[in-house]
């Protein structure tokens, strides 16, 4: 008997256990879900559960496979050009991609032609076991950090590697891994290996139990991904709402919070008469928020239209009216027509969003002090005079004043911001081959 067959029934024992306690927790996880979804009428929970649950398409064929796992939206934007490269580099190889959202699953089907794209498994040993029948992976590779026990014990008995790339976690996950003990030790100790962005990542990363043999400093994917051909569309909006580059300065809120968005209208209104010529867009990080009742607590003076009313008619002449984007996966679009973007997340405690993505399409940048999330990318922002942060909804108030008149103070922001993009360029190429070599050591040492 093999090596990888005796470990086998000892990762089923555990799993055995673990299980249990899912099943146990049950009536726990019913009443979460039954509120999450609002009695199961929220469409964020109405789909995919066939899948969820094992019916996923079934791998035909031979050939060795890749399944790459991305939980939503943001993930599978940094999963595509991993994916390219797989499949270049690999082409005698399947491909296939599963994800955790609605809003990441509608994405991945846009984005990818040619490979299977299918909701993640709930992490229960039959469940999981049945979609790793189906697909028959030969490799697992996880997009930043989506740690289940039932899926990595279940991958540890098939004997399939795991593998983490563009590996993140938080301080306030890190922390709480660090209290789990033995457990987050074990959990991580099922991933072979983990290639992450920064040292600070790696630090934590071997705080919860990586050990440093298994840990890469890599660089942050992100970095190398260029604007989608989709995000030129900026400028088609901006001709079709009847603002031209010049005569309007759009000042874009991006993955907006609960509480954001009040601060955003409320600074609209106030600069109002003083800048004529500023136009505000809010584009939410949840738009399933934007419910009939949702909108009108954010103003009570400004006329807020959504993007699909605008963009079901042929033309739309908005004038100050404040667009909400009511759609997902269009993010970059509308960064792209933006003269300043606020980025969302970093005026109330949530951490923040990626600044890079609007650094990358060469936009001046504002931001709250909450950006603990890329804490690494800002600094480099911050220091190279390419975002401004500010302590609160005055101070921003203030300084979008300031970028609405100075056309230069906004050119040098967004080009020192684009130098900073352009110096950490480089990553997806050392993942790709970090991980060759990875797939190279486990198949010559079977561990």
């Amino acid at each position: 008997m093999s090596r990888h067959a005796i470990d086998a029934s000892n990762y089923l024992v555990v799993r055995l256990f673990v299980d249990l306690a899912y099943v146990l927790l049950s009536p726990v996880f019913f009443v979460v879900l039954l509120v999450l979804s609002r009695g199961f009428t929220n469409p964020k929970f109405a789909r995919g559960w066939a899948q969820k649950f094992g019916s996923v398409p079934k791998r035909e064929g031979d050939k060795p496979s890749f399944w790459v796992h991305a939980v939503s939206v943001g993930e599978v934007i940094v999963a595509q050009p991993l994916i390219e490269d797989l499949r270049r580099e690999f082409p005698e190889w399947d491909v296939s991609l599963s994800v955790s959202t609605v809003t990441g699953f509608d994405l991945a089907q846009k984005r990818f032609t040619g490979i299977d794209v299918f909701f993640a498994p709930v992490d229960f040993g039959p469940v999981v076991s049945r979609v790793f029948r189906r697909r028959r992976p030969t490799v697992v590779v996880l997009i930043e950090l989506e740690m289940w026990p039932g899926f990595l014990l279940t991958s540890r008995a098939h004997g399939v590697p795991v593998y983490v790339v563009n590996g993140r976690i938080t301080e306030k996950s890190a922390g709480k891994y660090v209290w789990a003990g033995p457990l987050s030790r074990g959990l991580f100790g099922l991933v072979h290996a983990c290639g992450v962005q920064t040292e600070e990542y790696a630090r934590r990363f071997a705080e919860v139990g990586v050990p440093e043999s298994r840990l890469a400093v890599l660089g942050n994917l992100k970095h190398d991904r260029k604007p989608s051909p989709d995000a030129a569309d900026g400028e088609v909006i901006r001709q079709q709402v009847g603002w031209h580059r010049g005569d309007e300065v759009v000042l874009v809120g991006g993955s907006t919070h609960p509480g954001e968005e009040s601060i955003l209208c409320e600074l609209y209104e106030a600069l109002g008469d003083d800048c004529p010529k500023l136009r505000l867009v809010i584009a939410p990080r949840h738009v399933e928020r934007l419910t009939s009742s949702e909108l009108p607590r954010w103003s009570a003076k400004s006329d807020l239209i959504r993007w699909s009313e605008v963009r079901s008619a042929a033309s739309t002449r908005l004038g100050s009216r404040v667009l909400v984007v009511d759609s997902f996966g269009e993010l970059e679009k509308f960064y792209h027509l933006a003269d300043v973007v606020f980025v969302g997340g970093t005026l109330v405690p949530h951490g923040g969003h990626n600044l890079f993505e609007a650094a990358q399409l060469k936009r001046a940048i504002l931001c709250g002090p909450h950006v603990q999330n890329f804490r690494e990318e800002a600094d480099l922002l911050f220091k190279s005079e390419s975002a401004i942060q500010v302590a609160d909804a005055a101070e921003l108030r203030d300084r979008a004043r300031e970028l609405t008149f100075d056309a230069s103070r906004r050119e040098k922001l967004a080009e020192n911001a684009y130098a900073v993009t352009n110096s950490l360029r480089g990553a997806r190429r050392r993942h790709l081959d970090w991980l060759s070599d990875q797939m190279r050591l486990f198949i010559s040492t079977g561990d």
